[in-house]
């Protein structure tokens, strides 16, 4: 499994080939009609932020993963893969919770906060896994009307790894 700083590049080739349930996701919140503009969006958008996204996958990229800053002490972690998941899916995990997370901790936040569309199951037990706890449900937060669930870690919970 190679593990990297996520490059334009990385971003690019994960999100034109993301898995379904990733694209209704993301684009639910995003001016994009189809996987490629989105592609290229998120490309961009990743060389502009201070994000600490990461690159997981074997030959090529398969995940992204990482935590994007919102403002001072507010961060939003992300995750989109493509259908080859299943494959790295224990090693990211690992990452994320052994290196990710505690590096974001040791940076102090007030909270660690990511959203998922409603139906989107298998990212909401991951994220909950990552010890981000469901806060609400967003009604109508999707451009067509989707309904989106908050997950958030908040300074006072249990800190792990660090």
């Amino acid at each position: 499994m190679n593990i990297a700083p996520a490059t334009v590049d990385m971003v690019y080739l994960v999100a034109a080939d993301m898995r379904d349930e990733d694209f209704r996701e993301i684009s639910a919140t995003r001016n994009t009609i189809d996987k490629e503009e989105l592609a290229r969006q998120m490309a961009l958008n990743c060389s502009k932020r201070g994000e600490k996204l990461y690159a997981v996958g074997d030959e090529t990229p398969i995940a992204i993963v990482g935590v994007l800053p919102l403002w001072p002490g507010v961060w939003s972690a992300t995750m989109f893969a493509t259908d080859e998941l299943d494959k790295i899916g224990k090693e990211l995990t690992k990452f994320a919770y052994k290196v990710i997370m505690p590096s974001v901790f040791r940076a102090n936040p007030n909270r660690i906060e990511c959203r998922s569309i409603d139906g989107h199951t298998k990212a909401q037990k991951w994220i909950e896994f990552m010890g981000l706890k469901y806060e609400n449900t967003n009604r109508n937060f999707g451009k067509n009307g989707e309904d989106f669930h908050t997950y958030a870690w908040v300074a006072g919970d249990p800190v792990w790894g660090v």
